[in-house]
């Protein structure tokens, strides 16, 4: 899911405002092997190389649990012994003030946060390959960070013919 808005409004003739949001949630399920790259029993390697005539099922259409003709174990099976899942969301949003107190003046300050959680569980269960020695594992993560911009901008023209900006700034950022 994705959700995105920008707003801007002008409060008076001296003074702008905005917000830019992004947020994003994803969750979603995946197997073991999917993230071995041209592991044997990564579905999507072993679609590649397994002879055309190799199917996960019997001739009953029941899910086998081993490719006789190789000796190894059906890709769909390991899937489903070694469920995963995972969630991320995401957020990244700034907001602004500007202000123009005299001609040629704009003075601005933004303030940003990105920032992310992810969880993922992942489990083998005992049967088959793993015979009385499942496993389980979760892991998580977290991070944030805020960024504060304030900048002044001159503009002013001498003689109409030459025109200078003068600017200055300060950034700070916080992260963990």
């Amino acid at each position: 899911y994705t959700f995105r808005t920008n707003l801007n409004t002008q409060v008076k003739d001296w003074l702008k405002m905005g917000i830019s949001l992004g947020l994003t949630y994803q969750d979603y399920r995946t197997a073991g092997f999917i993230t071995s790259g041209n592991s044997w029993y990564n579905p999507v390697s072993a679609a590649n190389w397994l002879f055309p005539w190799i199917t996960p099922y019997d001739e009953d259409g029941n899910e086998c649990q081993i490719f006789d003709e190789l000796g190894m174990y059906n890709t769909l099976y390991l899937q489903e012994i070694q469920p995963s899942s995972a969630n991320y969301i995401r957020v990244n949003g700034n907001t602004y003030q500007e202000i123009n107190p005299i001609k040629g003046l704009t003075i601005r300050a933004q303030q940003a946060l990105e920032g992310y959680d992810y969880r993922n569980s992942y489990k083998a269960l005992p049967p088959g390959p793993f015979a009385g020695a499942g496993t389980a594992s979760e892991d998580f993560s977290r991070y944030h960070q805020f960024t504060f911009t304030n900048t002044a901008e001159y503009k002013f023209a001498v003689a109409e013919d030459h025109n200078f900006v003068l600017l200055a700034g300060q950034e700070a950022i916080l992260s963990q």
